[in-house]
């Protein structure tokens, strides 16, 4: 595994002694690297429906760790 695959990972939980350390990765799997300043509307587009598509399907996630951060 590299470290492409580790910053995928979705949600991870760690338990130590006296407390529990959540590790959320907010980064979409996306088909392809997209460099900062691509300019291809159609690949763009691409990315932010993956993006959206990620969010939702992980919505729960994304409650839990805005609940934590309250």
């Amino acid at each position: 595994m590299d470290d492409r695959d580790n910053a995928r990972l979705v949600t991870m939980m760690w338990e130590t002694q006296a407390h529990t350390l959540y590790v959320y990765c907010l980064s979409p799997h996306l088909s392809r690297d997209i460099a900062m300043d691509y300019r291809d509307d159609a690949r763009l587009v691409t990315m932010l429906w993956e993006t959206q598509v990620h969010t939702r399907q992980h919505s729960d996630q994304l409650a839990e760790l805005a609940a934590l951060l309250l």
